[in-house]
């Protein structure tokens, strides 16, 4: 795929860390030339093939200008690609039309605030009859109570816009042990003007976390199926994956079911990524959460074949995009610093040998680190350690 099509047309990058050094580098690598537009920039923009505007755009680059920073851009003609949910929020509202100035492969905005809004999500669950965990929609203390009355169920608020909720208290969900606790929780989170679920929490660690990635087209077919399944994570309760591994599509038979009902259901063009756990009470793959955009891990999936960030790309440009019908299974990939991070803490636990984590880490590769492009991984690691010292 890498050598077909024209790529002459520039890629607009909008984000920034993980999610975003993925994609640059998957651009990169195929030779399309691309720009970064980040809020905040980080080490994402220390990669080698990342340009950034001039100096001088008249906006400041934010989600909620969307249409004032693109008419400021410039270029003639661009693929734009969002790497973070507000981002994408705002690329689909702003939609522009086929063979304009600006083109996507995204969902609509419609389908888009659908099935990123984790409250409009657990309702499209239900009524297409897709596992999820007990999830209750909650926005006072009496919702709290009549939900948790009588239930010795193990319970979490969920935010809605988890990217809101995560920029605000600095942390994905909130564990609660109590209604109280929960009630004093809600007032914060009400008070900060945000929404949350009352989602039961599915037993089991970090490895009963599968993610069922891919690519759909603006025909609607999926084009790639990619499965991994999460071994670590860090923080190690509510946290992004440290360490993975590809495993056959077989192995979460269930969930591309129910990702295939979901989009037959709900048209859908882009990247996505399904996050699933499995309930070791009954063996069902409990859907978490659907990202509508690439996700923090993506240069793992290009690096085992399945290049959704170029598929993108290219369905933008109305190229056709070929099926990607297997990948490399068995393939491991360990985020380093967070990987110690979550390694120790499971080890003081117990529940993790020292002599398994070194045997993992030299079964692996490094997802941010990269020969033919260095600078950012250490720009990262440099940034953390000075962090450290400040603290």
């Amino acid at each position: 795929m890498a050598g077909s099509g024209n790529h002459d047309i520039p890629a607009v990058v909008f984000g920034g860390y993980k999610t975003a050094l993925g994609v640059v580098r998957s651009l990169g690598r195929a030779g399309v030339p691309q720009y970064l537009v980040s809020e905040t920039p980080d080490f994402a923009g220390r990669s080698r093939w990342a340009r950034r505007f001039p100096e001088g755009l008249p906006v400041v680059p934010s989600p909620s200008d969307i249409d004032d920073l693109l008419a400021a851009l410039p270029l003639d003609e661009a693929v734009l690609i969002p790497c973070s949910d507000h981002w994408t929020r705002a690329l689909t509202t702003f939609a522009p039309p086929p063979g304009k100035r600006f083109r996507t492969s995204l969902p609509s905005g419609e389908v888009n605030d659908l099935l990123a809004d984790k409250k409009t999500l657990s309702a499209l669950l239900d009524r297409l009859d897709i596992a999820q965990p007990r999830t209750v929609p909650v926005a006072s203390q009496d919702d709290l109570d009549a939900a948790m009355s009588g239930e010795t169920r193990d319970w979490f608020l969920k935010p809605c816009d988890s990217q809101a909720f995560r920029q605000h208290f600095g942390c994905k969900a909130y564990r609660v042990e109590s209604r109280e606790e929960a009630g004093r929780i809600l007032a914060r989170v009400a008070e900060a003007g945000l929404e949350v679920l009352l989602q039961e929490y599915v037993p089991g660690g970090a490895d009963r976390h599968y993610f069922v990635d891919g690519f759909v087209d603006r025909h609607g077919a999926i084009r790639a199926l990619f499965a991994r399944r999460r071994k670590r994570m860090f923080p190690v309760d509510f946290g992004d994956s440290s360490y993975m591994a590809s495993v056959p599509l077989d192995e979460t038979a269930e969930a591309v079911a129910g990702i295939r009902t979901l989009f037959a259901d709900t048209p859908y063009r882009g990247i996505f990524s399904v996050e699933f756990k499995r309930d070791p009470r009954d063996g069902r793959f409990r859907l978490i959460e659907v990202n509508t955009r690439p996700w923090a891990m993506n240069e793992f999936a290009t690096n085992s074949g399945v290049d959704v960030i170029l598929m993108s790309y290219r369905d933008a440009l109305g190229e056709d995009v070929p099926e990607t019908a297997s990948y490399q299974v068995g393939r491991r990939s360990a985020v380093l610093f967070e990987d110690v991070s979550a390694g120790f803490k499971l080890i003081r636990r117990g529940e993790l040998g020292l002599g398994e984590w070194l045997g993992d880490q030299f079964r692996s590769e490094w997802t941010l680190f990269s020969w033919d492009d260095p600078l950012p991984d250490l720009a990262r690691h440099a940034g953390s350690i000075a962090e450290k010292f400040r603290g």
